[in-house]
């Protein structure tokens, strides 16, 4: 277009100029959200929109610049410490669980009451895995409602925090203005949207939630469980590094082309709310991307329509796989009795026993001296017992399971009848799932796999023990 003014006739030249300006000043609905001149400068990173993600030197380095404003999107932790300037701003404030958005009004007056314009240069950040996606959401949000200088700082307060840079604790507000917005609503999905195009070759649906969510749990009050169908999933905590720092170019690009999550497909991310799924709509955005956007409301909403005209999938027996949670509310509901701590999502009224393994071969000898896995000393679930493979097999050099009766007889001597409930996990999952497989095959009617493991259990926060318990 540009070309062409430069040699146009002088009245063609007039006529392409006020085309230009008139399209310039049309509606944003439907159009891409563009950077503006800015005082952050450009990232040096291989993304092709790397000017959305902010490294924590660069951010440091403006610190104090009244242009720029600072958002610190944790639920908790801003009155401790944050980063100097930072306002505090929740992205629950700006929506209803089950429908997604609040009314335009009622987001304009509470950005403007906030200090927050639609030209402003924003900077955002939360504390990454621990915030679900709180800054991907609130980024989301602004770019759809037309704001066009929107960033998230890479490895949020975590990275800040450790890398020992500049904090303040006095809370920090920005007078009143107005916050106009201009709709962009090419990246808000609805489930009509989605619908009516689940089946098309250039569209595809990302789920950012957990492993467990996404086979047929139901956590967060979802009125039916599994995901939408076709549906890819991406768990929100694969984006990050061991720092919290985003990952590379070139491994986003891998974990997203692998999966048929292609740039030239248009790609709707969704998780329970639209908050984890906001941060997918970030990534995207980052990527270059040009047709990504976020179902607002997700789940919560897609799960409350007609079953028969929104869809869902699961796994058939998805109780079978459990999750550490399930397995805390297991061990409390035992040792309190109360059918309120029993595991969500399934009917658990069994009065008699439980047992968990952890599953390995070799026995506390063999570990003692380094010729077998020695993770359960090192470390287990409470009241967990090490069961040594050696137990239900012939042993060596075939490791064949032993005869149906000789097996009656091993089960039985780990405690096992047929009624027990029974959770296996194992810092090696072909251990788990051959233990898991013989107890099912044994008659045992109530066997689950801890999904994840040992790891799975200590990156959760519950407790562990190195006490031996043996069998009964």
């Amino acid at each position: 277009m540009f070309k062409m003014l430069k040699h146009a006739p002088p009245f063609i030249a007039l006529l392409l100029s006020a085309l230009v300006l008139w399209g310039c000043g049309e509606s944003v609905d439907n159009k891409a959200t563009t950077s503006t001149t800015s005082s952050l400068p450009e990232a040096t990173s291989s993304f092709p929109n790397a000017y959305l993600l902010v490294s924590g030197s660069t951010l440091e380095d403006v610190l104090g610049d009244s242009d720029i404003i600072i958002i610190d999107a944790r639920t908790s932790g801003y009155s401790s410490a944050h980063i100097p300037g930072a306002i505090n701003v929740l992205h629950s404030d700006y929506w209803t669980k089950g429908s997604g958005l609040k009314d335009l009004a009622t987001l304009e007056s509470k950005l403007g009451e906030a200090g927050i314009s639609r030209d402003a240069q924003i900077v955002i950040y939360d504390n990454t895995t621990a915030s679900w996606g709180a800054a991907g959401r609130l980024f989301w949000m602004l770019e759809y409602l037309g704001c066009s200088d929107v960033r998230i700082l890479d490895g949020g307060w975590d990275k800040w925090s450790a890398d020992g840079r500049t904090t303040q604790t006095a809370t920090q507000t920005l007078a009143s203005t107005v916050f106009t917005a201009e709709i962009n609503s090419s990246v808000k999905a609805s489930k009509e949207d989605i619908l009516s195009r689940l089946d098309d070759a250039d569209f595809v649906t990302v789920d950012t939630r957990t492993d467990q969510e996404f086979i047929g749990w139901t956590l967060y009050g979802e009125e039916r469980g599994g995901h939408l169908p076709g549906a890819v999933q991406l768990p929100y905590e694969w984006y990050y590094n061991s720092d919290k720092t985003v990952l590379s170019y070139s491994e986003l690009k891998e974990m997203f082309e692998s999966r048929g999550i292609t740039d030239d497909k248009e790609v709707v991310g969704y998780c329970t709310a639209g908050i984890r799924s906001g941060f997918l709509y970030f990534l995207g955005r980052l990527m270059g991307y040009e047709q990504v956007a976020n179902y607002d409301a997700s789940i919560w909403d897609w799960a409350a329509a007609d079953e028969a005209d929104y869809p869902m999938e699961k796994l058939e027996e998805y109780q079978t796989l459990v999750y550490p949670a399930w397995v805390k509310a297991l061990i409390d509901y035992h040792a309190s009795g109360s059918t309120s701590a029993a595991p969500a999502d399934y009917s658990y009224d069994r009065d008699h026993k439980y047992l968990i393994f952890e599953t390995q071969w070799g026995s506390f000898d063999d570990m003692n001296q380094g010729w077998a896995d020695a993770s359960y000393l090192e470390g287990h679930i409470p009241g967990a017992i090490h069961s040594n493979s050696d137990t239900y097999e012939n042993g060596y050099p075939r490791w064949f399971m032993l005869p149906d009766d000789e097996l009656k007889v091993a089960v039985g001597s780990m405690g096992i009848t047929a009624d027990t409930t029974v959770v296996v996990y194992s810092s090696s999952p072909i251990f788990a799932t051959r233990l898991w497989w013989i107890l099912k095959y044994a008659g045992v009617t109530d066997v689950r796999l801890l999904n994840g493991g040992y790891d799975a259990w200590a990156d959760a926060g519950y407790d562990v023990e190195t006490t031996i318990n043996e069998a009964v």
